[in-house]
């Protein structure tokens, strides 16, 4: 389970500072919302989580856009049923693809783009509540670190953005930057990221 809510976790921390060094208005939008919470003179805690609303609407929208396990996990039909209009027998071997329904026009309005707006004001959840949104699955079956995960994916990813400005090291390199994801699991960017160059945002007593 460590094992596994460790690599899907640091990919979907990749992916999420990836799209915001493509996007710098949503990085700038998050800091503005992680300065007036926590400040310039502490790191962000975990109490913090529950105030930064459009810090949880990055992380969803990257779970979204990329998540960590595109077809979820194996289940096997304990009956003959019909879905979709297609005959599946008893003993099947099921997947759910996360990925296609994450994309899926018909619940997300342009889906290709990167927009944590889309989760403001919204009871949408990432928990297999909503079935439009199931990074972790859902029910008896669901991710068993999904808690694990959802948090240290929250708390990293803010506290990445609240203590550093980000940017690309060859500035023009942005516009080339691909977001097309490689054919494994945890879904991984294709090709290398580009270089991210950190910068020092906070009060030195804050490091």
């Amino acid at each position: 389970m460590l094992n596994g809510g460790t690599h899907t976790t640091s990919a979907t921390i990749e992916w999420a500072v990836t799209e915001t060094i493509r996007h710098p208005r949503i990085l700038e939008k998050a800091q503005q919302e992680l300065e007036a919470v926590v400040g310039l003179h502490r790191r962000v805690e975990e109490s913090d989580l529950e105030k930064l609303p459009y810090l949880q609407c990055i992380v969803k929208e990257t779970l979204r856009r990329h998540p960590p396990a595109p077809l979820l996990v194996p289940h096997m039909s304990t009956q003959a049923c019909k879905v979709g209009g297609y005959d599946v027998p008893k003993g099947t071997t099921v997947f759910v693809n996360a990925y296609a329904i994450g994309m899926d026009q018909s619940y997300w309005e342009n889906p290709l783009e990167f927009l944590p707006e889309r989760f403001a004001g919204t009871a949408v959840d990432v928990r297999g509540q909503d079935f439009e949104l199931l990074p972790f699955g859902s029910g008896r079956r669901s991710c068993p670190a999904m808690t694990m995960g959802l948090k240290t994916a929250q708390l990293a990813v803010s506290s990445l953005f609240h203590a550093f400005d980000w940017s690309a090291e060859i500035p023009r390199a942005v516009k080339d930057l691909t977001t097309d994801e490689g054919f494994c699991s945890p879904l991984w960017p294709e090709t290398p990221l580009l270089k991210a160059v950190a910068t020092p945002k906070l009060s030195k007593d804050a490091y």
